[in-house]
Order: structure tokens, then sequence, then C-alpha cells
């Protein structure tokens, strides 16, 4: 028996148990997202093969979390046109055209006020901290 995934659902599903999926991967297809603004949402069939493969692999390796709020403050916050997202990516990529990552809210809007564009180690050495690398001296038997 195949299980199914409640892929058109998923929002409401979130929002209604005060979930939020961190760590989406970038660039993937979010759920209810069109991939053609002239064409409606398939449900999970949209999903491109690179998106599935996205989508495997952050959830295999755990790069997904999945965040419950606890509170019924926290959870009074997820009415369907909320402004708390129910889905957030990971950082984009240096070479993003956008400066953070995407958000997903319950009622489908989508937005770039997430987590900032990662760009990689943030220390390098400046010529004055380098020192050249020699190797210690072999003593000779």
């Amino acid at each position: 028996m195949r299980g199914s995934f409640p892929w058109g659902t998923l929002l409401c599903i979130l929002a209604n148990q005060g979930l939020v999926f961190m760590g989406w991967p970038h660039g993937a297809l979010m759920p209810s997202q069109l991939r053609n603004e002239n064409v409606g949402t398939k449900g999970i069939t949209d999903l491109s093969l690179t998106d599935c493969r996205l989508l495997y692999s952050a959830f295999i390796n755990k790069d997904i979390s999945i965040m419950k709020l606890r509170t019924t403050e926290e959870r009074s916050k997820f009415p369907v046109s909320s402004t708390t997202p129910v889905i957030v990516s990971g950082a984009p990529p240096a070479d993003s055209l956008y400066p953070n990552g995407q958000q997903m809210y319950a009622d489908g809007t989508i937005d770039h006020d997430g987590l900032p564009v990662f760009h990689g180690a943030t220390w390098l050495p400046t010529s004055s901290e380098s020192q050249p690398c020699t190797p210690p001296p072999r003593n000779q038997l």
C-alpha cells in the first residue's frame, strides 16, 4: 500500500499543529507554489526531478528540522492569514538574486525575508597576520 504525502494541504496542517519547517532547500519548489504562473498547481507532481532530489536529500541528511510552537500564545499566531511563516528555507548561496531566503505562510504567500545569504567564512587572515608555512626541520639520523 502506498502512503500519501499531504502536499496540497501541508501549509494548513503545519499551521493548525503549530509547526514550522526550518531549512527547506533553497531553490526547491514549496508546497502549493506555482512552477509556471500561467498554470495551476498540480500538487506534488509539480516537483521537478531536481526538486525531488533536493527534498529527499534534505530529509535524509536532516537539513530540514521541524520546530513545534508549544504555548497557546505562540500557536495563536498561526491563523491562515498569519504573519508567522510555516516554512523557512535555508540561506541562499552567495550568488543568489535575493539577499535573504524564502519564507512561506499558511495562506500560500511567499516573501524573501528569511535567512540572509551565506557568504562562507567571515574571517580571512590579513597579510600582516599571515605566516609563511614552513615545514619543521627533519631530524637526520
